[in-house]
């Protein structure tokens, strides 16, 4: 039986000193950019999502080398998203290309794929540790199915993107996305 692998606020925050060390910056997404923004850890993680801009992909990669990480089995990967895991730890890589106005271009150009510049406003929180993360409009737009989600089409909202939006959204007083009514009730039923 494999042992479950997690990733715990002490081997984020160290990821992201060592990182910060190396001039290199991370936006957190996925469950722990929301628990950033909420400034809580709200449930455990398997692994931990984050952009890197694409002139520090091989530097970012060579340190997850030097520490035992491999090329995860789990899913394919592309230059511009991959998993790398340890013994006990993922991390889900987002690679982008921050334009000249700021925006995010996420992959090959001709894929069409951007990110607003405001997306990467986010300030969080994980351990009074002050990140850099998916602003709280922008994650709650990508976890609502009707967006297309840049970063996970073909994704099947979980239980868990649903509290997300609900927490997000209260926090920050965003308008709850009318979809997320809907099929939040769809799954209860």
């Amino acid at each position: 039986m494999q042992e479950q692998k997690f990733m715990t606020a002490e081997k984020l925050l160290a990821i992201h000193a060592d990182l910060k060390k190396m001039g290199v910056t991370i936006y957190l997404d996925g469950g722990w950019g929301t628990d950033a923004l909420l400034g809580e850890e709200t449930r455990p993680h398997k692994d931990v999502d984050f952009f890197i801009e694409k002139k520090n992909l091989e530097e970012v990669r060579q340190y997850f080398f030097d520490r035992g990480f491999k090329p995860s089995e789990e899913e394919s990967s592309t230059w511009w998203h991959f998993l790398l895991e340890n013994t006990d730890s993922i991390v889900d890589i987002h690679v982008i290309d921050f334009d000249s106005s700021g925006r995010g271009v996420y992959g090959p150009p001709e894929n069409g794929a951007v990110f607003p510049a405001d997306a990467f406003t986010g300030i969080g929180h994980v351990n009074d540790v002050e990140v850099l993360c998916l602003s709280a409009d922008y994650r709650v737009l990508c976890l609502t199915v009707a967006y297309g989600v840049i970063t996970r089409t073909g994704y099947t909202l979980k239980e868990t993107d649903y509290q997300d939006i609900e927490k997000l959204c209260n926090k920050f007083n965003i308008d709850m996305p009318p979809e997320y009514i809907i099929n939040r009730k769809k799954l209860k039923a």
